[in-house]
């Protein structure tokens, strides 16, 4: 992310707050979630490595065991979210 896009997203989220209005955040483990999220008006979309497993029908738990390496994961979800909002 570049330093102008970090600065615009952060100066638009303290305007939020200094509103009085909250910070609304929520998570996607799909593309289509993360469209409707983006359609609500949501303010952060968060991937977890968790929504991976859940896909695929585990726990959330085992987003927290060795299965593989979280980082990783959540950058290949990333790719995959990320175009379509």
């Amino acid at each position: 992310m570049s330093q102008s896009w970090r600065t615009a997203i952060l100066e638009r989220l303290r305007a939020k707050v200094a509103s009085g209005r909250p910070i609304v955040g929520g998570g996607a483990g799909t593309g289509l979630s993360a469209k409707l999220e983006e359609a609500g008006g949501i303010d952060l979309i968060v991937i977890y490595n968790s929504g991976r497993f859940r896909m695929a029908g585990r726990g959330s738990l085992a987003g927290m065991m060795p299965y593989g390496d979280a980082n990783g994961i959540v950058m290949e979800m990333v790719r995959e979210v990320l175009p379509v909002v």
